[in-house]
């Protein structure tokens, strides 16, 4: 089984060679003591920040309150974060051309900023250095199919990036394919093959660049009369 990128980043984290080290090694683990000694355990950090659903975070976080010295241990946890961190941020530039990577990287950001987060809300601790994370809303999109014929897909998703709205949308055929529409003309303006995310990475600036141009010169009333004959009387945005 392949790795994660934020798998990937602990390991760089830990200044380990191989994933299988630290769920083995002995001294990768954090110790929490509660009821003033009475009880105690601990919890390899891997499965901790790579592997535990928030709620099971929440509550290893919540046990550290009661731990006398919690607030030590949260600021390690946090260490780990800023490191984890520097390293996916260094991922991001030296895989800058490939889709897939860069979105699994942003997978790693949004649960750092998460796992970091409750650690704000109980220790103080900082915020971490994560560019804002584009998220990805429900929507419909409206597609040109020829000159006289509307697709609606009722399943798109629509992000916001570089000041303008895009819409994802999957091929009504071809399993898998995804299609990033321009909402104010129906028509894709780039197709692959993967998770609705990684529309994220694959509209960089040279495909803004090269969409805003044309809608410069160019209009499309074809696709606003499809609209109407259907009923819709607002140009998406």
């Amino acid at each position: 089984m392949s790795r994660t990128q934020l798998e990937i980043a602990y390991t760089y984290a830990n200044n380990e060679l191989l994933i299988d080290c630290l769920e083995n090694a002995n001294d990768k683990y954090i110790e929490i003591e509660y009821k003033s000694g009475k009880g105690y355990f601990k919890i390899k950090l891997y499965n901790l920040i790579c592997k535990f659903s928030l709620i099971d975070y929440k509550k290893v976080v919540s046990m550290l309150i009661d731990d006398l010295n919690g607030k030590e241990k949260a600021e390690k946890l946090h260490s780990i974060f800023v490191a984890m961190v520097d390293d996916l941020n260094h991922t991001k530039k030296v895989y800058s051309y490939d889709k897939k990577v860069l979105s699994g990287v942003s997978d790693a950001f949004t649960r750092l900023n998460k796992l970091n987060d409750i650690l704000i809300d109980n220790f103080n601790v900082s915020r971490l250095d994560i560019e804002t994370q584009i998220k990805l809303e429900k929507a419909i999109a409206y597609k040109m199919i020829k000159r006289d014929q509307l697709a609606i897909d009722y399943n798109a998703k629509a992000f916001n990036k570089f000041g303008l709205t895009w819409i994802v949308s999957a091929d009504a055929k071809i399993k898998g394919l995804k299609h990033i529409i321009v909402p104010c003309c129906g028509l894709p303006c780039a197709s692959f093959n993967g998770s609705f995310k990684e529309a994220i990475e694959i509209v960089d600036l040279e495909l803004k660049t090269r969409v805003e141009k044309i809608l410069e010169n160019k209009t499309f009333p074809d696709f606003i009369n499809l609209l109407k004959v259907n009923g819709i009387d607002k140009v998406p945005a």
